[in-house]
């Protein structure tokens, strides 16, 4: 069950590091009050089975008001075809590349290299974590418009370990830009024994609350977890804080520093420049989840009183309907003259069928899940399913920026941040300079495929136009150092200036004795025509 602001009190006594983050934890949460009425909505029609803003009960049953299961259904075909799309399970999502900070005398293909193996050491850590799992949990909460992810080392040295922050359980503290300058999640009921082992050699209790805990061991608080920027100082750093909500104390506080040192992980959707939380498409379509559900509601009344039936009889005063049960081989008596008939209903829901199968078709097509199912018409050509998922990551075009902005390069700098602090690796931060990351997942390699066709749709053209000759006037050693990059190649697949000149030297000796045309060698390693 969600916290609000108007249960947050300020203990007398406090002192000024406990009164400060209860002040700013009632802030975020006053922040966020606006928005529970939508979201708690969205939890009600489309996550029947989670825990919600009014409930704290695990397994509760809260499926009542669900009479479609195309929301419920699509919620999570959504978080996995976007989680597939930026972090393809087994397969590269991003790869780390030289700044344009780099000077052009350090730019050799073993630093290139180096952020090569780099890569691939953070793609198995992740493969071997619990992100894909959390991650899918989180992007359930994505479809409503924010996701939050906590991300940690792990129990050895190159672990990651991750969290997934359902959207009851935090809340924001919005900060310049309309970026989060505070983060604050709460869990309900938490042993405090489990605590001193979350959080050895850093907690604190204070006298009294060590007496309680011996006289209680299974004690329980609602225990608060901040995390806040400290713009006081000029570099990254943040004060970590935790507290407990009915105690009233303050148990750990530390603070983080660093770039990439933030655990939280924050994406939003989509967003207005004022706001703090993200609007994501289950809340566009939510008008149509809810007529969906109240055209399906009608459907099973009216089926409920096809099989049933309604009736009218004759008053004699003999018969009595509370003592009748229509059902199949039942005897009913009645007077002489009394008479049982069925009443005839006028509602007729044939164009109330064809109304919800398009409004369902709408709902999985708002969450990008639309399978273009065609219910026994002829089926699409590949050309046609290609364009319509063109289309589709067309329509994903901004959110695929933001995506790569507030969760890939997060997560990579983290990851970077964690493998510096663990002696793993010593380089300088991810910070798009001196190192850069570029993505390589489905979803985000969009404009580098637009990249290849329009290469290939010229060399076609070419080709079409001037015969050999006219394929001959591309340069295919860069060519192939182009397509290489855009296709994310591995740098020690691709060969460097030495091993060009080094080609370049042989095929001459070749051109020398005629086996090879000069011109033509020219243009495949890369060099141009030669010179009249």
């Amino acid at each position: 069950m969600t916290i609000r602001y108007n249960q947050v009190e300020i203990p007398p006594g406090a002192d000024l590091p406990l009164k400060e983050s209860l002040e700013n934890f009632r802030r975020a949460l006053e922040q966020r009050e606006n928005w529970i009425s939508m979201w708690e909505e969205a939890y009600d029609y489309s996550f029947p089975n989670r825990t919600n803003f009014h409930s704290h009960v695990p397994g509760q049953k809260r499926t009542d008001l669900i009479y479609d299961d195309t929301a419920p259904q699509s919620v999570p075909k959504f978080a996995s075809r976007i989680l597939s799309g930026l972090f393809p399970e087994n397969a590269r999502a991003f790869h780390l590349k030289l700044g344009p900070d780099i000077a052009v005398e350090d730019r050799s293909p073993e630093a290139q290299m180096m952020l090569d193996e780099l890569t691939q050491y953070i793609h198995e850590s992740i493969w071997n974590s619990n992100f894909h799992e959390e991650c899918h949990e989180a992007m359930q909460d994505l479809a409503i418009g924010t996701m939050l992810l906590y991300m940690q080392p792990g129990e050895y040295i190159g672990q990651f370990k991750f969290k997934s922050i359902p959207l009851t359980n935090y809340a924001l503290l919005q900060g310049p830009h309309g970026a989060p300058k505070g983060w604050y999640f709460w869990n309900e009921k938490q042993m405090l024994v489990n605590l001193e082992q979350e959080y050895k050699g850093k907690i604190k209790y204070s006298e009294n609350l060590q007496k309680k805990m011996a006289k209680n061991r299974d004690m329980t608080d609602t225990v608060i977890t901040e995390l806040i920027r400290d713009y006081s100082k000029k570099y990254e750093c943040y004060k970590f804080r935790v507290f407990l909500l009915q105690c009233g104390e303050m148990v750990v506080e530390d603070k983080i520093e660093g770039y990439g040192s933030l655990p939280m992980i924050t994406a939003r959707w989509s967003k207005s420049s004022s706001e703090l939380y993200g609007r994501g498409p289950l809340i566009q379509v939510m008008p149509t989840v809810k007529t969906v559900n109240h055209v399906m509601e009608m459907i099973l009344q009216n089926a409920e009183m096809a099989l049933a039936g309604t009736y009218v009889y004759d008053d004699d005063g003999v018969f009595n309907p509370h003592n009748v049960f229509i059902e199949p081989g039942a005897f009913i008596p009645r007077a002489p003259g009394s008479s049982i008939d069925v009443l005839p209903t006028a509602s007729k829901f044939d164009v109330g069928q064809l109304t919800l199968e398009e409004r369902q078709r709408n709902i999985r097509r708002g969450l990008f899940v639309d399978d273009f199912d065609q219910k026994g018409k002829t089926p699409l050509s590949a050309t046609e399913i290609m364009e319509r998922r063109f289309l589709s990551a067309t329509d994903m075009g901004t959110v695929q920026g933001r995506l790569k902005t507030e969760l890939l390069n997060p997560l990579i700098r983290r990851a970077v941040h964690i493998l510096n602090d663990q002696g793993i690796v010593d380089i300088p931060a991810v910070d798009g300079n001196q190192i850069v990351i570029y993505p390589e997942s489905p979803l985000l390699r969009a404009q580098k495929q637009q990249d290849i066709q329009e290469l290939l749709a010229y060399n076609q053209q070419l080709q079409g136009m001037f015969g050999q000759m006219g394929a001959s006037a591309m340069k295919y050693g860069e060519t192939a150092a182009y397509l290489a990059e855009l296709h994310g190649i591995p740098q020690r697949l691709v060969m460097s200036k030495g091993e060009i000149n080094e080609l370049t030297q042989q095929t001459q000796e070749q051109a020398a004795q005629g086996q090879i045309d000069p011109d033509m060698l020219q243009n495949l390693i890369g060099l141009g025509p030669k010179p009249q």
